[in-house]
């Protein structure tokens, strides 16, 4: 059966842009550096929560968040 309440995913040129949750409304925006990921922002009613990817070399080197 079909999961009204299940994810919507949203791609541009074949790449995953954001995610929009049915049951909270909230949405997961993705952003990328030269095809790698750099971002991703949870915007929930009353805050938003980033993720700051960051890479040393290419290699993932540490991931900061912050509530916003």
């Amino acid at each position: 059966a079909f999961d009204s309440y299940g994810p919507t995913f949203t791609y541009t040129s074949g790449v995953l842009t954001s995610i929009t949750y049915a049951s909270d409304g909230s949405v997961k925006t993705f952003t990328y550096t030269s095809g790698v990921l750099t971002r991703i922002e949870h915007a929930l009613t009353g805050r938003t929560i980033r993720k700051d990817f960051n890479y040393t070399s290419g290699v993932l080197t540490s991931i900061t968040e912050t509530v916003i």
